[in-house]
């Protein structure tokens, strides 16, 4: 073979190599292309799940579980369900409740882009949802609207929730505080009012901060007096107290409280929450400062009374408790306290309603042709004169009846005499506390000397429990959060897992000693969810 011949042999074997490998090197480009587009989904998600944190965390929970999750009752929260810790629907184009949306996955996509973009506005047109779109005045761009988009649909909330609990260092929602016997005698609690300040002076305008209102809205000072204002946020997100024209800025995490002193001059000055979309969706209020007003007509919380109707019927819940026909019904984001109610038969009755959510909300009875609709933090009253029957009364606001704003009107021949004393005791928030604790999931009530224990996101309700040792005793749990818990015991092989809204019951017979119970779902103890079991 001459030389030339051996040079083409070798150009030829290698232009075959050469192509061999660019032929699978195209072959595969396609993988390659897959690969990287899910690396930059990957990387998209995890900034989405970012932001979700740090706007929407607040008004749809850690999990996406929104207003309908189980135990929803003073989470504050008002958004619709956007995930849920048990929903793994999301990339099929179903919604959280289960519902198909037209035009699956592309189609939810294109709603939750015209939500997040536009906001929402309820019916009377008060902000539902702000507009979160920078375009709008909002806080977030195009790119973060789409990174939140990808993270809604593809998420795995279960690693959200986990997220959410490590950053907040606990439940984003902060626990009450135990009550004192003294407290619990006397209706009082320190709840999250003592704060860092050590609560407010008995002289001092109280302001509570919600999700996403202030509680009053109105509030009116002596002018030119020094006047103590004491802030306590009650919302499950940091809020601020902010007067623009006073230079007055007091910002507060969940939970923790302060005080300040405020001197103004006389006028009218808005007060509002600066957090991107808070103003908008309704945390806005009124301060007047008057020469009309005397120092000692602010002290107290007098303040309050100028929202009119609000304070009135805290008034108003005292003179009903006994008279003999008045109802006392509270609006929450989404229940109603109470659920049931009996009224006596043919007999003028007053309904006195306080929105205490933060959310739009009515009282309808279709049967009675009974409508009432509340504004947050306002009330109303009217007067119910019905035949003897069981009625429903339910929220009509889109998707409230189902997230379980729904309840039972009796009225009876025989509640002339009964009816005052249910109300009063609801008042009270004996009734209600006890039915939720000691309803098991037959609707069965928990043995009269049974040991009720609560589970909550992240704590148990009490942390410490006594019982008698050798002594088969009956104990209760009712999990009232929106994760799944455990109650577990390693040194007497106790574990009882229990789903949100449920319970169970379970007989201990132990030996004298102090042992330590816990909930083991991962992150949870480190969270708070500890206590002890002393037996003796």
């Amino acid at each position: 073979m001459g030389s030339v011949q051996r040079m083409a042999t070798v150009v030829i074997v290698g232009l075959v190599a050469l192509s061999t490998v660019l032929f699978l090197y195209l072959g595969d480009e396609q993988n390659r292309i897959d690969s990287e587009a899910a690396e930059q989904q990957e990387v998209a998600i995890e900034r989405g799940m970012e932001t979700y944190l740090s706007n929407c965390l607040q008004c749809h929970g850690p999990a996406g579980e929104g207003f309908m999750e189980p135990g929803a009752a003073g989470t504050g929260r008002v958004g619709a369900p956007l995930g849920g810790i048990n929903t793994s629907l999301n990339q099929e184009g179903i919604n959280a409740a289960g519902t198909p949306v037209a035009g699956g996955l592309e189609g939810r996509a294109d709603h939750i882009h015209d939500t997040i973009y536009n906001g929402l506005i309820n019916p009377d047109g008060t902000v539902r949802m702000p507009a979160f779109s920078d375009t709008l005045g909002g806080p977030l761009n195009d790119e973060q609207i789409n990174e939140l988009i990808l993270f809604i649909q593809h998420a795995d909330w279960n690693e959200v929730y986990n997220e959410a609990v490590h950053q907040a260092g606990g439940f984003p929602t902060p626990p009450p505080a135990a009550e004192t016997e003294e407290e619990e005698e006397s209706g009082g609690s320190t709840g999250a009012t003592g704060g860092e300040s050590g609560g407010a002076s008995a002289d001092a305008v109280t302001v509570s901060m919600h999700d996403m209102y202030f509680d009053p809205s109105e509030l009116t000072i002596a002018a030119d007096t020094p006047t103590t204002f004491h802030f306590v946020n009650d919302g499950a997100a940091a809020h601020d107290f902010t007067i623009d024209a006073l230079d007055i800025h007091v910002s507060l995490n969940p939970g923790e409280s302060a005080d300040i002193e405020i001197n103004a001059p006389a006028g009218e000055y808005e007060y509002y929450c600066s957090v991107p979309g808070h103003k908008d969706a309704g945390m806005v209020g009124t301060l007047t400062a008057s020469t009309d007003v005397q120092p000692a007509e602010s002290s107290g919380g007098e303040p309050a009374a100028d929202s009119g109707e609000a304070d009135a019927g805290a008034e108003g819940g005292e003179a009903s408790a006994s008279a003999a026909a008045s109802v006392e019904v509270s609006m929450h984001d989404m229940y109603f306290d109470p659920t049931d109610l009996t009224i006596g038969a043919d007999t003028p009755t007053t309904f006195h309603f306080v929105n205490d959510g933060a959310a739009v909300h009515d009282f309808t009875i279709d049967a009675l042709d009974i409508h009432v609709s509340v504004n947050p933090g306002e009330s109303a009253e009217i007067e119910v004169n019905a035949p003897e029957g069981t009625y429903e009364f339910y929220c009509s606001v889109p998707g409230h009846k189902d997230a379980g704003m729904v309840g039972t009107l009796t009225v009876s021949t025989d509640a002339a005499a009964a009816a005052p004393a249910a109300a009063e005791e609801t008042d009270s928030g004996e009734a209600d506390s006890a039915d939720a604790e000691s309803a098991d999931d037959s609707g069965a009530a928990a043995s009269a000397d049974a040991v009720e224990v609560s589970m909550h996101d992240m704590y148990f309700d009490p942390t410490d429990l006594a019982i008698g040792a050798d002594t088969p005793t009956t104990f209760h749990f009712v999990n009232e959060g929106a994760a799944v818990h455990d109650f577990t015991i390693d040194d007497l092989d106790i574990h009882v897992t229990v789903n949100p809204g449920e319970s169970a019951e379970i007989e201990v017979n132990a030996p004298a000693g102090t042992y330590e119970f816990y909930c083991s779902v991962p992150g949870h103890k480190d969270a708070g969810m500890v206590g002890t079991l002393t037996v003796g």
